[in-house]
């Protein structure tokens, strides 16, 4: 809650007083809920009235946001009451990183009655940041033989989370319901293949694989995607050593239609087709 005051022009003993109060927040959204409440306080304990004609306006960042007149300000005080003059709510919108204050002002006036006078006072109100999409902090580079990615993220709330494997137009795999950083993703020779395919290489290329994570409150996405990518090194076979004195390794061919794998064993440098 925050309030700011000022003073009728003509009167020291009369405030007004506009107090801005945070309801509820809107993860999904990012907005916020507030009440807006101004009031009209006497510090004297001189009794005032006025019934004259006045206005109020309330405003937002710039924009009106709410408005009385007429007979809805009169006012008729006892010594330190308080008169009750708008009273509504509002939403406030967040910034793209969740962040937001906002400056409010509220001007009235009394041109005429006793006392008459004006007031026209501002104040800046800060709001809790909304929590917003996780963001990609690192990922790793790998080569067919390892083919395994790390991916950290920052997480910004309780939320889940997707993340799409891809390269150009070509998408590899979309795992759903990630709660927890970091996730390993080792990628299958079917991935392997679909890439090379993509790229039009049996090996001697390194290019990129794509990474774009998404965040869910429910069903909602909160924010935009975090995307970034990681290196893989095609080197057309993935060689390696089982402990024992056989090697086993995938090499490629190209069919002329995709790349294929062709399972080869060998042993001391013999090799079975």
């Amino acid at each position: 809650m925050a309030t700011y005051t000022g003073s009728l022009s003509n009167s020291s003993y009369i405030y007004a007083d506009t107090t801005i109060t945070q309801l509820s927040q809107e993860i999904a959204v990012n907005r916020s809920y507030v009440n807006v409440l101004v009031q009209l306080r006497s510090a004297s304990t001189s009794s005032y009235d006025s019934y004259g004609t006045g206005s109020l306006t309330v405003y937002m960042d710039g924009a009106a946001i709410g408005s009385a007149n007429g007979a809805t300000l009169n006012f008729n005080f006892g010594s330190y009451s308080v008169k009750e003059l708008l009273n509504f709510n509002t939403y406030v919108n967040h910034n793209a990183d969740g962040t937001k204050t906002a400056n409010f002002r509220t001007v009235i006036s009394y041109p005429s009655g006793k006392p008459h006078g004006s007031s026209d006072v501002n104040g800046n109100v800060t709001f809790t940041t909304i929590p917003r999409g996780s963001v990609i902090a690192a990922v790793n580079d790998t080569d067919d033989m390892a083919r395994s990615f790390s991916l950290q993220f920052t997480k910004y709330a309780e939320f889940t989370h997707s993340l799409r494997l891809y390269t150009n137009d070509l998408t590899l795999r979309t795992i759903t319901g990630i709660t927890a950083s970091p996730i390993t993703v080792t990628l299958t020779d079917a991935e392997i293949l679909s890439v090379m395919e993509n790229w039009n290489v049996g090996g001697g290329k390194r290019g990129q694989i794509g990474f774009e994570l998404k965040t869910f409150s429910g069903s909602t996405q909160i924010g935009g995607s975090s995307i970034t990518a990681g290196y893989l090194d095609i080197k057309g076979n993935m060689a390696y050593d089982d402990g024992t004195n056989i090697k086993r390794g995938i090499p490629y061919y190209d069919d002329g239609v995709k790349w294929t794998p062709a399972i080869a064993k060998y042993d001391d440098g013999a090799v079975w087709r």
